[in-house]
Parts: C-alpha cells; structure tokens; sequence
C-alpha cells in the first residue's frame, strides 16, 4: 500500500460583512473542494498548506494550526491518502487561478459551500472547521 500525504485548509474571510470560504474547482478530478496538495520533502504541514493555498489561488493567508482535521480515503486501489486541512484566514480576497491545476475559484457563503462540494468528506471538513471560525471571530 503507497501512502500520500496532503495538506491544505479552509480558507475564510468576509465580503460585505458576510462570512464567505473558498472553494476551488480541480482541473484533473472535476471535483470541487478546498486547496490542498502533497507535502515536500523537509515541509511542514502547515508550510504545505500555506504553499498550495498560495500556488493555486495567489491568497496569503494566517493559518490556524490549533483548529484542523485529518481526513483518510484511497483515491485508487492500493494508494492511501491522509489529508490534513487546517482554518486559515485569507490576507487578500483578489484571486489568481493557477491553470495547470485549478478551474474555477469561487468564494462563497455557507449554503452555498454546502451544495457545491463534491464529496461528504468536504463536507465534513467544512461542518468541523466552521465551527472553530467561532471561536476566533
């Protein structure tokens, strides 16, 4: 069994005074999520996250490393994948997609994060970590 390790966030902030979180479509999967990628070598987990936030979408942002969740699932037969997505804080709201991987980037507000995500993981994640936005607003 090959073990892949990926980290990214839910990234937040508010637009005319309403909470809004960023969801990103990925080119190869089709699927809309969160930002996310694999660790380098020597990375931590959060410098991963704050790198591929940044790589695929041009925000900075203020990463909470006290509120995240780890979620688990094989991609592919014999492949295991443990994602951890930690709360991040957007610097910037203004976007640049990164077209090798990414097709749309949209910020959004809760109901529609929920109808939007592909998969119960996503949701899951986004359920659990909006929780923690409470706590820091």
């Amino acid at each position: 069994m090959i073990s892949e390790r990926s980290c990214g966030a839910l990234v937040y902030t508010k637009i005319d005074n309403e909470l809004k979180y960023l969801v990103i479509k990925q080119k190869y999967t089709n699927h809309y999520g969160f930002p996310k990628g694999h660790m380098e070598k020597g990375e931590t987990k959060e410098q991963t996250a704050i790198r591929e936030i940044y790589e695929e979408t041009n925000i900075k942002v203020d990463l909470n490393n006290t509120i995240f969740k780890e979620v688990y699932y094989e991609p592919k037969p014999g492949i295991k994948k443990e994602v951890t997505f930690f709360l991040a804080k957007a610097l910037n709201t203004n976007f640049t997609i990164q077209v090798e991987e990414v097709l749309e980037i949209h910020w959004l507000n809760e109901k529609e994060v929920l109808n939007m995500l592909t998969y119960e993981n996503d949701k899951d994640v986004f359920k659990y970590l909006t929780e923690g936005i409470g706590l820091l607003l």
